[in-house]
């Protein structure tokens, strides 16, 4: 495998369709056709298909970056109706949101973790007076109902 320059790849890259290096590189998928509904997908799944075949490129490392969210649904659509592997299919904010690092979690927030969360909860309780009483009281009972 080598980079869409030609140097050889040390692992496996993911092919960005956006910005190309040259306006020859990428192909202009014409979408024009395709703004509402299912038809004209094939044809442009097949364009994409052979552009990726010209290139050696496999379409489980790609991403193919459409303009508008609405096109998400029947570009998946139509790339599972024609089987294999499918790059990924993503609009420039849903792309932004996948590789854009994780945003700090502000001191005590809750972070999706469950075991974390009744961690946090737990202390939480802890510190309010009536919170310390019941977990001396009634330990059992504090534990269930974190």
């Amino acid at each position: 495998m080598q980079w869409w320059d030609g140097r050889p790849a040390q692992q496996t890259p993911i092919y960005l369709i956006l910005p190309p290096p040259s306006p020859s590189s990428f192909p202009a998928i014409d979408l024009s056709a395709c703004a509402s509904g299912d038809a004209g997908w094939a044809e442009r799944v097949q364009a994409l298909q052979t552009w990726a075949q010209a290139r050696a490129v496999d379409l489980r490392d790609a991403v193919w970056l459409l303009p508008f969210s609405a096109l998400l649904p029947p570009a998946r659509r139509a790339l599972a109706a024609c089987g294999g592997w499918q790059p990924r299919v993503e609009t420039p904010a849903t792309l932004v949101t996948q590789l854009a690092p994780a945003l700090a979690q502000a001191e005590g927030a809750l972070g999706g973790d469950a075991v974390t969360n009744r961690l946090q909860a737990a202390a939480l309780l802890r510190q309010q007076a009536w919170g310390a009483a019941w977990a001396r009281r009634d330990p059992r009972a504090f534990a269930q109902g974190v």
